[in-house]
């Protein structure tokens, strides 16, 4: 230790004792009161401390750790670190936004079981409903897909609306991957092939073939297309105007409504509405792909390849 706090040729020990705990045991303890330590890494900061108070006393390393505390006027470092903490947490629960000072107000004044449950409920959900919405966003592929379910607290439409019969149940993983951005479609093909793929439609041979190029403009689906499209619009016209949401007065037969019916709708009795088109789209999409894969099972194979 440096001549200016050894207790032999420096400054005396009261003073040298002031200058230690007002200069090195801020920098020793920083954070500490956050970030606690364990037992081994105290007893390491404890023995460091000893060790410079009996230097700064001119003590011997044998004296009794009492007897340089008692002489000092000081507490165990550990003793300090502990008053640092307790004065953190004092000022945590003073904060009105601390947690801490909500968790005391509810034991000052407890909730029922049933209110409980309902708070707790109410909080988680909304919580991973608004990270569910906020990631959805993140995915092109899913631009089509609503998560207005979230908010009712119900599977999504297009799988509540499936009923029991096998042959309504086999439609349904065609117009999920529609729905979902994983239906193969050759610009899928182009985007994702390391090789150069040709994202034009295999079938019309006249655009690129997405999405809203398979569901409403392929020119060679168009027989089998018209059919659904007109049940639809037929549908539309045939139902009141809900007063809740004002659904079905301006609807577009388009690619996002045909995915997914349930972005314009609310949780009211449009839910039975939203049943009957996502039946309607769930057999167009399925007619759309078996068409599909029977034209493109005719191709020669370095067509199917889309090179």
């Amino acid at each position: 230790m440096g001549a200016g706090l050894h207790g032999k040729n420096g400054l005396n020990p009261t003073t040298s004792l002031h200058i230690f705990h007002t200069y090195v045991l801020p920098v020793l303890t920083y954070g500490l009161e956050i970030l606690l330590p364990d037992k081994k890494q105290l007893d390491n900061i404890e023995v460091f401390y000893r060790k410079s108070l009996k230097q700064i006393l001119s003590m011997p390393t044998n004296t009794a750790d009492v007897a340089i505390y008692t002489l000092a006027g000081v507490i165990p470092i550990i003793g300090t670190i502990h008053k640092s903490a307790l004065n953190t947490f004092n000022k945590i629960c003073n904060m009105d936004s601390s947690v801490e000072k909500d968790l005391a107000d509810i034991l000052d004044n407890p909730y029922s079981k049933e209110r409980w449950k309902s708070i707790v409920k109410k909080a988680v959900d909304n919580y991973y409903r608004a990270q569910t919405t906020s990631s959805a966003r993140l995915y092109s592929s899913l631009r089509f897909l609503s998560t207005n379910n979230l908010l009712w607290n119900r599977p999504h439409p297009s799988l509540a609306s499936v009923n029991t019969s096998s042959q309504d149940i086999s439609r349904l993983p065609t117009k999920l991957k529609l729905l979902t951005g994983t239906y193969y479609l050759q610009s899928n093909k182009a985007a994702f092939n390391q090789n150069t793929v040709d994202p034009t439609c295999l079938l019309c041979k006249g655009k690129p073939e997405t999405i809203d190029h398979f569901l409403m403009e392929c020119p060679a689906l168009h027989e089998i297309r018209s059919p659904y499209l007109q049940e639809l619009d037929n549908f539309i016209g045939s139902i009141d105007v809900c007063m809740k949401c004002s659904i079905h007065s301006n609807i577009t037969l388009d690619t996002n409504f045909i995915l997914d019916p349930s972005s314009f709708i609310c949780a009211c009795g449009c839910m039975d509405f939203c049943y009957t088109v996502e039946y309607i789209t769930r057999k167009l999409c399925f007619a759309l792909h078996g068409l599909r894969s029977r034209i493109i099972k005719n191709l020669p194979p370095s067509k199917r390849k889309g090179l």
